[in-house]
């Protein structure tokens, strides 16, 4: 950064700085002259945008568009939008605002004689109009309504820590079963009014409710004793297995009794398992199966229709010894349920990469591709052309899975391995640093740098591993083996899952990298599931191919980046900010250079790019990794919840995604 009296100069990457016209009304330049990213390895600076030159940044410039684009309504405005529209934007969605709860008045909107609104909730509870005390009436506002279908609003629980924007079709059911709505108190009864995060309901549990036992195994012995005590009783106790814990309760009401299992946990995380209650005595027995509820959902209802093991007070004499009833409680994971990896269904139309202009489009039909992409025409694209550009990408997305599994498959017959022995994930690839690094040691925190928010850097492999696993990849790419693409911004690459990679990769994830992005990122970024899934793929820029890569954002929730080596000058990694709708895209950049067995961890919409490589040749493994049960609820490529999710092949991984089907 220079300062020349009232002029401040920034240097930055050419694509940058030439899709931006200086602003002479302001104290701030862009220089369009490509130079190295400054000294040391780490910089940040501040760019200060003015409304127009922005306007004209998202007019003249694409390829700045983050990877996984918007709906084609959406796309332009919420992706990349200047800070003047993102006022514009929340000043839309307070007008929504209820004045009584501040949350949302979503369609179907009711007005007052006088224009004022109130949401469905408030309204059922109102006599009057809170703003001008009218009459309320039941006049639709069908001009809000239309605003309110071209909107997102946010989670109700953004407090809380939920970054999530929706539709109004997609918010309520989300909150439902947000992550960071506040969980009450589970014991039954209603003397406890406590209620906090998922993660303070154990703590809570044993501080305030200490008489309550706990037992550890999958099969245990839960023993009420005194069963003949009048009135209304709970018996209470937890079990602990497959690193949860489940609350058992037994309740009786008006001499029947109601035994029932809830997981301290979300409710993906209850599906993954079963109970069985079993009552054993004199030749007689009675047994109940079922999914245990989530804490989120409660128990009431499930007891309310009988949806547990149920038995009056004379069968419970005929189980019991003593006054004493003892129930078998055997908790398994559900074997009945196949998981199978899926796609959204936007895979096949959204987030096309047209390199010939350097922009993410979205397809529906011709008509709306030819209105939402008449910018992009020049004397050398016409909008012909770029329709079949896009054409044969849905061509090759449709038959991407098909082609992928007949190139796995003759890689397997026929590709003879440079070093075989690499193929099997072995802890001696990993440095010393970063394995004590994910053994959570807190001196080993040393190792790791923090290049900026939610940026880190740390060793990885060893230089041995890189070395030989450099030598394999070139192997490969001089041999006749077919080779697909990477993703639709890179044209050079190795898919490591189609080489014979994915097991190598699931124990890295699983043994190393789960745990240390659960520790730098927190459960926002692993959900309830773990990362359990990833795509990896290694890619290369040399002068003649791929030089660079434009700004954008990973379809992952983690991605870690190593760089392999060789000889190699530029090519550094710039990061942005987050990629959210209705949120500036250029604020400040952080620089990060490459080094061999160097890796570095970043959240997947961390909006990112790749200077042009000056000289020589340079190869980074990528591995974007997943968790199911946030994509399940969350698509990062179309911004919503996945309306439909088709099935990928057995072995692929798909989009992240999981369905869940009834085992034969």
């Amino acid at each position: 950064m220079k300062s020349n009296g009232n002029s401040t100069t920034f240097t930055v990457h050419d694509r940058l700085g030439a899709a931006i016209a200086p602003n002479t009304n302001s104290n701030v330049s862009i220089n369009p002259t490509p130079t190295p990213p400054p000294q040391p390895t780490t910089t940040t600076c501040s760019i200060n945008l003015s409304t127009s030159n922005c306007q004209q940044m998202i007019a003249t410039n694409t390829n700045l568009m983050p990877a996984g684009s918007l709906s084609s309504a959406t796309a332009a405005s919420c992706t990349v939008a200047t800070s003047t529209g993102t006022n514009q934007h929340q000043d839309l969605v307070n007008l929504f605002e209820c004045p009584v709860c501040f949350d949302y008045a979503l369609p179907p909107i009711l007005q007052c004689q006088s224009g004022h609104i109130v949401c469905s909730q408030c309204r059922q509870k109102l006599s009057s109009c809170p703003t001008c005390r009218g009459p309320l009436g039941n006049i639709r506002n069908l001009g809000m309504e239309k605003v309110a279908d071209t909107i997102l609003f946010p989670c109700k629980y953004q407090t809380n820590g939920c970054l999530l924007s929706l539709t109004h079709k997609h918010k309520l059911e989300h909150e439902d079963c947000c992550d960071f709505r506040p969980y009450m108190c589970p014991c039954p009864g209603a003397s406890c009014k406590w209620q906090g995060s998922l993660e303070n309901v154990m703590q809570h549990l044993w501080l305030a409710h200490k008489s309550i036992t706990t037992l550890q195994g999958e099969d245990i012995v839960f023993l009420a004793t005194d069963i003949t005590l009048p009135g209304a009783v709970d018996w209470v106790m937890m079990q602990s297995c497959f690193g949860h814990h489940f609350m058992l309760v037994l309740e009786k009401q008006d001499q029947q009794f109601f035994a029932i299992v809830q997981l301290i946990g979300t409710r993906q995380q209850a599906e993954k398992f079963v109970y069985r209650l079993e009552l054993n005595g004199n030749k007689r027995r009675l047994t109940w199966e079922s999914t245990p509820k989530s804490i989120h959902e409660g128990i009431q209802q499930a007891i309310l229709i009988s949806d547990c093991l149920v038995f009056d007070g004379a069968t419970a004499l005929l189980f019991s010894e003593n006054g004493n009833l003892a129930i078998n409680v055997t908790v398994s994971l559900d074997l009945m349920m196949k998981k199978v990896f899926c796609r959204c269904s936007c895979f096949f139309n959204d987030n096309i990469y047209l390199k010939q202009v350097g922009a993410h489009v979205h397809y529906i039909n011709d008509e709306q591709f030819r209105e939402d992409y008449k910018h992009l025409i020049s004397p050398d694209n016409s909008i012909e052309q770029l329709l079949s550009l896009v054409y044969q990408e849905i061509d090759r997305r449709q038959n991407l899975d098909t082609e992928a599994r007949k190139r796995k498959d003759q890689i397997n017959r026929e590709y003879q391995p440079l070093y075989p022995e690499l193929y099997k994930f072995q802890p001696k690839f990993l440095s010393e640093k970063f394995k004590e690094l994910c053994s959570q040691s807190k001196s080993s925190y040393e190792y790791l740098l923090k290049l900026g928010n939610g940026i880190y850097s740390m060793p990885v492999f060893t230089t041995e591993f890189c070395t030989q696993f450099l030598a394999e990849l070139k192997h490969f790419e001089a041999s006749s083996m077919p080779k697909g693409r990477p993703n639709t911004m890179n044209n050079y690459g190795i898919l490591l899952d189609e080489l014979g990679f994915t097991s190598f990769i699931d124990e890295l994830r699983n043994q190393y990298l789960n745990p240390l992005v659960q520790t730098l990122f927190g459960d926002a970024y692993v959900g309830s599931t773990g990362l359990d899934s990833h795509r990896a793929f290694v890619v290369s820029y040399k002068i003649d191919q791929d030089v660079d890569l434009g700004y954008h954002y990973d379809n992952s929730e983690i991605t870690l980046n190593v760089s392999l080596g060789d000889q190699f000058e530029g090519g550094d990694l710039y990061f942005g900010t987050m990629a959210k709708p209705h949120r500036t895209a250029f604020s400040n950049f952080t620089f990060v250079e490459h080094k061999p067995t160097i890796g570095v961890l970043h959240r997947g919409q961390h909006l990112h790019g790749t200077e042009s490589i000056k000289s020589g040749e340079r190869y980074n493994l990528i591995i974007w990794m997943r968790s199911s049960s946030i994509r399940n609820q969350f698509c990062p490529m179309c911004w919503k919840k996945p309306e439909c999710l088709i099935p990928v092949d057995s072995g692929n991984y798909g989009d992240g995604m999981i369905k869940s089907i009834e085992s034969n």
